[in-house]
Order: C-alpha cells, then structure tokens, then sequence
C-alpha cells in the first residue's frame, strides 16, 4: 500500500522527472540496501553484512549530503528498538567502521568543495537555519496535501495553510488512537528530521528554495507517523477504506502527470517558477536568461529588469541588461558601469571582459581593449575569437614585442593565424 503512494504521489514527481532530483532516488536505493545488511548483522553477525553496510553507506555519501545521517537513523532506531545491542561489541564493531567512512568522506569532500562555494560564515549559517524552519511546515503540508506544488518553491511565496492544517489534524487523529505506537511516532519523526536537516543548512548562494524531491527519503518518517492514525480512519470508514485509498491513489495519479509537463522544457520550467514565486528574482533571472537562448529578447528584457528590482545582487542580470539594451543603443557609458559592477560578483564570466573590449574599441581606447582581452585570454587561454583580437590590436597599436609573444602563444595552444596576419606582424616596426 505504501508503495503505492510512493510511486504515484505528486510531491515525488520532482525526484523522477527533474535531472537533479534522482540523487534522491539513489539515495534511497543505497539508504534501503544498508539498512537490509545493518539489520541481518544484528541477527547475523556474519561479516558479509558488515562489508556490505561499509560499501552502501559509502555509496549513499557519494550520492548526497543526506547520506552522513544514515548512521544516526540506525542508533536512533537502536535506541528505541533495540536498546539491547546498542553498545555491545559487535554494534562498536560497526560504529567504528561507520567513524572510519564518515571521516574519509569529510576529508574528501574538505578536497573536492570549492571553498568559495561554502564561505558562508558561523552566524550567516545559523541564521539561514532559522529563517529556514517554517519550511518544514510546507514541506509537511505538500505531503499529506500536495495542491500547492511548485517546481521552485520558497519560504516567502509558499501558504502555510495546508502544512498547518495537515498537522493539526494529523494530531487529532493520533490522539484519537488509545494503542498508538509512541516509539514509531518518535522514529518517523527523527527519521523526518534526520534527512530534511541538511537543507537547513545549504549555503544561499547555491540555492535557497523549498525543492520538493529532497521529500523523497524524509517523506518516509512521515508515513510511518501517518500509521498511527490510520486506525481510527479505518474505524470511521468501517468497509469503505480500500475504495477511498483506490480513488486517492487515482487523483494522485492524475496530478502528478499533470504536475511532470511542467519539467518538459526550460521554458515551461522557469514559467512555472516565476509564476508560483513571483518574489525570486533568481527564477525570474533564469526564466530571462532561457528566453535570450531562444532568441525571445523582447520577452527577456522586462524579466531582467524585474530580477534586478528584487534582488540588485543576482549574478549575470547587469551583464544581460547591459548587452540587450545599452549596448544596443550605443549607450556606452551605462553599459560600462553595468559590466563593471558585474564583474564584482561575476570575476571568472569572461564575456563581460570582452563587452568591455568591444567598447573600448569602439571609443578608440586601444589600452582598455587589450587589458581586457588580457583577461579573457587569461581565464580561457585557448579562446581563438579573443586570441586573435588580441593579436590585432597588438598589431593596430604597432607592438611587435607583444604581437610576438601573442603570436607565439597562439602557436601552443594549436590556434591557427592566417598568413595575412603573420605578415603583418613581421611588417612591425621594431
């Protein structure tokens, strides 16, 4: 029964129909194939299992984040469970070769991490992790009643209606059950906290939004829960629990196919973001950015504007303000400012160096031209539009020592100049 209702249930169609969102899908595939071995080796104590649990538990941290609270999830089991074998040799026997795992994947992930990715710092992070609680009550509220969907949600544009609705009576219906489990309760629960806690924690800068497939393992915490009250719906429904759980089953079905057009493309994507968070300016950002892609600029340019409204710190929307309207006008003291403020939050886009260098070119600033091209060359030393520009107005500025070395560095890095231009270097004055 309850795999029905995870095969068919909306707030999961993110972790099948969404790229990013099958992490979680293997996630559960390794979380669930630990579990299987942690609980033979308990009965068992055969050594295959405890190899088994090594080589899960690996896979699950090399899979997600939300893999490091896997061991958790087992002790705190234990302790509700089977208190008994907590702390006897065999169970010190695995905590030491989960302590093992846990360390290596931290120094790996220390190596593999961009450090400024993740330079958020003590108190920054503690305050996301509050501003991020009311969270959990959308994301309760999406799974037992999912209406409120979104392929990017966030916190300020998500109703706390249905999660706290869902709740209380969720609440009702266990306090109604005189042989509920209080154990099971407290197990879903931790089991819920345990694998939802890392998304307290993401940095903004990578992303800030309520995504649903992150639901896909917690979600199972919650079911359990749910277990508790099924009792008394089944008393209240007496015969007719199956027809109301085949018809839920159905309408779950018709929304989640509903729900998967929206991941079709890019452009139905982003509008669904946009539509359902019209106070993101990164949704809005992207749906502008994917509309240029497809050659709609008349449509970006007001979403552009809209993102830097928001949020003046969005990367990439002055770069595209820049290009789609000033640059166009011949505007080019505006589009000067715009692409320098730019390349404060955006140092490595090398377009925005060679905006600049188009600029400087056309204002007969041949010392700006070739700082910026410079640049670019520096950050993609194998560009052969920038190479070659750079080449010319070496050539344009009459500097044979420079074109020299440029010409030279084309050579190593395989990018081809036409006679014409190599003629023109050795014509150079000395």
């Amino acid at each position: 029964m309850w795999s029905a209702v995870y095969a068919v249930h909306p707030v999961l169609t993110m972790a099948v129909a969404w790229i990013p969102g099958r992490n979680d899908l293997m996630l559960s595939i390794f979380l669930i194939s630990f579990f299987l071995h942690f609980f033979n080796y308990i009965e068992t104590q055969k050594r295959k299992h405890l190899i088994w649990q090594f080589v899960f538990l690996m896979l699950a941290l090399l899979t997600k984040e939300s893999g490091v609270f896997i061991p958790f999830a087992a002790v705190f089991y234990l302790l509700l469970f089977n208190k008994k074998n907590l702390l006897n040799k065999n169970m010190l026997l695995i905590y030491a070769v989960w302590l093992v795992e846990l360390v290596g994947w931290f120094f790996l992930r220390q190596h593999i991490l961009d450090p400024k990715q993740m330079n958020q710092s003590f108190s920054e992070t503690i305050a996301t992790a509050i501003e991020r609680v009311p969270g959990l009550i959308h994301y309760i509220g999406k799974i037992f009643l999912p209406f409120n969907l979104s392929v990017y949600p966030t916190i300020a544009d998500t109703s706390y209606l249905y999660g706290l609705i869902a709740i209380g009576i969720l609440i009702i219906l266990i306090t109604l059950n005189k042989n509920r489990n209080w154990k099971m309760i407290l197990f879903g629960l931790g089991w819920f906290v345990f694998f939802i806690f890392p998304f307290f924690f993401v940095p903004k800068n990578i992303n800030d939004a309520l995504y649903e497939h992150r639901l896909y393992v917690p979600m199972f915490g919650m079911l359990l829960i749910s277990r508790e009250a099924l009792p008394f719906i089944n008393k209240l429904l007496s015969g007719f629990s199956k027809y109301i759980f085949g018809t839920l089953l159905i309408l779950f079905s018709i929304m989640t196919i509903n729900y998967m057009q929206y991941f079709n493309d890019e452009i139905s994507y982003y509008s669904k973001a946009v539509k359902d968070s019209p106070s993101s300016a990164y949704a809005t950002k992207m749906l502008a950015i994917r509309l240029v892609y497809k050659s709609r600029e008349a449509e970006a340019i007001p979403l552009f504007k809209k993102a830097f409204e928001l949020d003046t710190t969005q990367m990439y929307t002055r770069y595209f303000l820049s290009k789609l309207i000033y640059l166009k006008q011949d505007s080019f003291k505006k589009a000067k400012q715009l692409l320098t403020e730019e390349i404060k939050l955006t140092p490595t886009f090398t377009d925005n160096y060679f905006d600049l260098a188009f600029i400087a070119y056309r204002e007969n600033d041949f010392g700006s031209v070739i700082s910026n091209l410079k640049k670019v060359v520096e950050l993609v030393p194998d560009d052969k539009v920038s190479n070659t520009n750079l080449l010319k107005a070496y050539i344009d500025t009459k500097n044979k020592t420079e074109a020299k070395k440029q010409t030279e560095l084309m050579q190593l890095h395989g990018i081809f100049i036409d006679q014409q231009t190599m003629n023109a270097v050795n014509q150079l004055p000395d």
